[in-house]
């Protein structure tokens, strides 16, 4: 494996334009994602902006500006009992899967939740990506329910896959769920260091 230098940064409503493209691959080519058709980069941007309030939106990029993934955690569901459960997405541009870009982004990614105190992260996973169903069991996530044809695309049916991990002992008494727009305007807050 090539040793690729990246670093990881919040990304910005205007990095849309850029994060488009990698996800767009997905759409069109796979059952990663069980959108039908790649959002323009004004919807990416728009989307990104909503999820800015509450939750982290990561970006991986080279020296040279080069976007190689990203990765943001959105809510399982609105209702307030909820808040310390989110679900988690990562995208890494796909002729870059091999070089630890998606396991950075994730690491990353759990340390700012736990600064926000949630407890459980989860994925939803089609079946056959067997991929990201090792990724994921390789960091602790189990697999909590199948949903057996569940979603359709490409002319077929897939199942899907529902995996959690708790970053904290769900229960321990709670903290306050801590959005991303408040935890970014604390003083001296920071991106946590990468390995």
């Amino acid at each position: 494996m090539i040793v690729m230098a990246f670093q990881i940064r919040i990304a910005e409503p205007s990095d849309a334009h850029a994060l488009a493209p990698i996800y767009q691959y997905y759409v069109d080519h796979t059952v990663v994602t069980m959108d039908c058709t790649a959002p323009n980069a004004t919807t990416f941007a728009y989307r990104m902006t909503q999820n800015l309030t509450r939750y982290p939106y990561l970006i991986a990029i080279t020296e040279d500006n080069d976007v190689l993934g990203y990765a943001y955690a959105g809510a399982y569901s609105l209702r307030t009992g909820y808040d310390w459960s989110v679900e988690l997405a990562i995208y890494v541009r796909h002729d870059d899967l091999t070089h630890g870009v998606g396991s950075a982004l994730y690491d990353m990614m759990a340390k700012i939740l736990t600064m926000q105190h949630v407890v459980n992260v989860s994925a939803c996973i089609t079946a056959n990506n067997a991929r990201s169903l090792d990724f994921h069991t390789s960091r602790g996530f189990t697999q909590a329910a199948v949903f057996p044809h569940f979603a359709y695309k490409f002319s077929q049916w897939w199942d899907i896959i529902w995996l959690t991990k708790q970053l904290r002992a769900g229960n321990q008494a709670l903290a306050a769920f801590v959005p991303f727009s408040t935890l970014r305007q604390r003083p001296g807050f920071r991106l946590p260091k990468q390995p």
